[in-house]
């Protein structure tokens, strides 16, 4: 039997489980982020996703490594790990990567000349 993984979800409340431990206001992230309160009020009841800017900008202002936000505490996170992969290859596609300028610039920096 399958069980259902919904991958806002699961990041939507990460991102409102640290955010509370770390006593941040939604109202004071969304500023820092640069998006309005109803949009991360949005993501963090799994009713959107972040596009990879915003996740960025999450990530940095919540001081977390990035993986922190697809771990869950209530499941066995290796039951759900193929269906975590398959979801974020479905919402960030190579092509999107390659688009977006903070992403290669990061990447290409890393490279030898």
């Amino acid at each position: 039997m399958t069980k259902s993984f919904d991958l806002r979800h699961l990041v939507g409340s990460n991102i409102h489980r640290i955010r509370s431990e770390k006593k941040i206001t939604q109202e004071r992230l969304a500023e820092k982020i640069g998006i309005s309160n109803v949009s991360l009020s949005k993501i963090e009841n799994g009713k959107s996703f972040p596009d990879c800017d915003n996740l960025e900008k999450i990530i940095c202002a919540l001081e977390i490594k990035p993986y922190e936000l697809f771990v869950s505490f209530s499941e066995d996170v290796a039951e759900y790990g193929e269906m975590i992969l398959k979801t974020l290859k479905k919402a960030v596609s190579p092509e999107n990567l390659l688009n977006n300028t903070s992403y290669r610039v990061s990447h290409e920096k890393g490279r030898k000349k």
